[in-house]
């Protein structure tokens, strides 16, 4: 594309004759339009965020043809022929609006999708207390279930665990300020220390969907509880860490769906654990008025790795 839009530009003076010389501001003679210039940022947007699924220009050529040229054949061609076109419009625009607020009024506009995605959330249960674990003090002093990320390392001592929750925990605060940073661009080995001090809950469990149907079209969802806990069935140090699949991403122009399982990977659950961000504040639920921390929930996941397969 780049070596294409280079031939463009280099050989586009070859229809500068068939240009008009009027200076105005609408027959400039000259290649200086903002069509031209956009198509330059083609590769770069690409690289970064892939292919524009379901868009296409058949939207605004279809948008020129009903808002403009039927609107045009309407007015009297005169001078002032773009006010009329606004004014159709205007009007068209505006019994549109109302003939969709008298449907609202007498439809239901939520359909069975959106309270089954409504719903359907996957969840973690209540945090773990850490001083019935037996990994605080009972005159600690502090809440029962929470504990430092530094703390959470010695004890359950899982390699590159503080490395794993400084990426979680940063690229959470992109997604709260809807900031996007393309997976080849994440920095998995920055210096994970800055996370150490915050405070963190691990959860015994979390609730999860799967598809029900064995066929793709059946879109059915049933509940499934997925475990990582430690201490299980009262026994000290005996983690329970259930196994579950792990859909995969497009990585490195490998589309996820290739692959014989469809993109899917086998994984161990390690830990469940929610992080409170103080750096990030929202409006609080319970008290008005009021400001409390972010809380960001995820699951940290050993992923098997089959031979001669490209990592997720």
């Amino acid at each position: 594309m780049e070596l294409a839009l280079y031939q463009i530009n280099q050989l586009k003076w070859v229809f500068s004759r068939y240009r008009t010389n009027q200076k105005d501001e609408r027959n400039a003679g000259h290649f200086n339009f903002p069509k031209f210039h956009s198509i330059a940022h083609y590769p770069e947007f690409i690289r970064l965020f892939g292919t524009t699924d379901g868009v296409d220009t058949s939207h605004s050529e279809v948008g020129h043809k009903h808002l403009v040229k039927e609107n045009f054949a309407r007015t009297n061609k005169r001078d002032d022929f773009e006010e009329q076109i606004i004014h159709h419009i205007t009007r068209q625009i505006n019994a549109k609006a109302m003939d969709e607020i008298l449907l609202q009024r007498h439809t239901n506009t939520h359909t069975d999708i959106d309270r089954q995605l409504e719903a359907k959330v996957t969840r973690p249960s209540r945090a773990s207390d850490l001083v019935e674990l037996g990994w605080k003090g009972r005159s600690d002093g502090s809440a029962r279930d929470k504990i430092k990320t530094s703390s959470l390392a010695e004890r359950i001592q899982t390699n590159g665990l503080l490395d794993a929750l400084a990426v979680f925990v940063r690229e959470m605060r992109n997604k709260h300020d809807r900031k996007l940073t393309p997976g080849h661009l994440v920095n998995r080995r920055e210096d994970p220390s800055w996370i150490s001090n915050h405070i963190v809950q691990i959860h015994p469990s979390m609730t999860c969907w799967k598809s029900e149907g064995k066929v793709p079209e059946d879109h059915r969802l049933t509940e499934e509880i997925v475990r990582c806990s430690p201490n299980w069935q009262g026994k000290d140090g005996d983690w329970r860490r259930d196994f579950v699949w792990v859909q995969g991403y497009e990585e490195n122009g490998r589309s996820a769906g290739a692959s014989t399982l469809n993109g899917k990977r086998v994984g161990q659950l390690l830990l469940i654990v929610s992080v409170r961000d103080h750096e990030r504040q929202v409006n609080s639920k319970k008290k008005e008025g009021k400001r409390e921390s972010v809380v960001y929930t995820g699951a940290l996941i050993d992923i098997s790795q089959p031979h001669g397969v490209p990592p997720i």
